[in-house]
């Protein structure tokens, strides 16, 4: 076996909206999980010194638990290791990376929070800093005190909304009982091309921006909508890491000035950002996510778009409000080649 002179970590998330929780370094979780091997439990483990390969073997073991704890980074499913006592190597083994990382997780985990049964991980780099872009401070913003005296002369008052056009299904050829869920998105070519391919995707940073185009009232019950995503407009002046990204009040001015400029007549329907992992039906949005989402676009019919990210595809997943909760809506996406609509409610596989 060659030993890796890399160093790597493993990063943790909770429950099933994915809250990062911490990270470890991949040594002292084999460390571990090795300490009851025959052939170290004698040794202290302060002489040991581990040697690690990782190996682009797909992972399909399980961490059935409890806790169940799912390995996000599957492409990386094996490790190989070796354990030198001095010169002498006491101990030599390549299996998979859940079969390795198991007993250590398990400790790890129950010492973080003994109520929690949901896990994930992935293992990355390890670096000296974790790889961040700071949100700039917004310019323009001014305090107000609810509080401070004179009150202060001004009143704010719900803007009324216009009523939504009803959706036209003939106009895209598709049966209105596609559409029967509160919130159906549609892609238009334009949209679902950026998407795919036409937008350059950090691996180090979590990327997100805004979709413009029109919101439909459903033309069989006003409870329901359609959007039609027509443009994808990346964010400016946000913030960013490997596991969350933030918009500022520039962020928005910068949009708004985007989508009079460009696309007269067009709304803001939604946003949209990447995780960098690959999609999972237990995770889906981050529990950052929902919350930025329901505080921020409140609109019924506006929807967060979840790319999920891996070295050689995308996965693309719609999102709807519904109370104070996200749930997966139907997405439909036009081929620019032939004009037909293709819907997948668990996501499209984009590439």
């Amino acid at each position: 076996m060659t030993s890796e002179k890399r160093s790597y970590d493993v990063r943790l998330f909770k429950g099933p909206r994915l809250v990062p929780s911490c990270s470890c370094t991949l040594e002292s979780l084999l460390r571990l999980s090795l300490a009851s091997t025959p052939a170290l439990r004698t040794r202290p483990d302060e002489l040991w010194r581990v040697e690690v390969a990782l190996r682009a073997v797909p992972d399909r073991s399980e961490i059935l638990g409890p806790p169940r704890i799912v390995n996000l980074s599957r492409e990386i499913g094996e490790i190989g290791v070796r354990v030198r006592v001095g010169e002498q190597v006491v101990y030599e083994r390549s299996r998979s990376v859940n079969e390795f990382l198991a007993v250590g997780l398990v400790q790890l985990v129950r010492r973080l929070d003994p109520d929690e049964e949901t896990w994930a991980f992935e293992i990355g780099p390890a670096r000296a800093e974790a790889p961040a872009r700071q949100a700039p401070e917004v310019s323009g913003a001014v305090d107000v005190d609810p509080q401070s005296a004179p009150p202060l002369a001004f009143t704010v008052r719900r803007a009324e909304e216009p009523e939504l056009p009803a959706f036209d299904p003939q106009g895209w050829g598709i049966d209105p009982a596609r559409a029967a869920a509160e919130v159906t998105t549609l892609l238009a070519p334009e949209a679902a091309r950026q998407l795919a391919r036409g937008l350059r995707f950090s691996r180090e940073l979590e990327e997100g921006g805004f979709l413009s185009g029109q919101p439909f009232r459903h033309p069989d019950d006003p409870d329901r909508w359609i959007v039609v995503v027509h443009h994808v407009l990346p964010a400016r002046f946000s913030g960013a890491s490997r596991t969350h990204f933030t918009f500022t009040g520039d962020s928005f001015r910068e949009m708004s000035r985007e989508l009079t400029e460009r696309f007269p007549g067009e709304r803001l329907v939604g946003w949209y950002h990447t995780h960098l992992f690959p999609a999972t039906d237990e995770f889906g949005l981050s529990g950052t996510d929902v919350d930025l989402h329901l505080a921020t676009f409140r609109r019924p019919w506006q929807v967060a778009a979840l790319i999920n990210l891996t070295e050689d595809a995308r996965v693309l997943r719609c999102y709807a409000r519904r109370a104070e909760e996200m749930v997966l809506c139907p997405l439909g996406r036009r081929d620019e080649r032939d004009g037909a609509v293709r819907f997948a409610t668990a996501g499209f596989g984009l590439r």
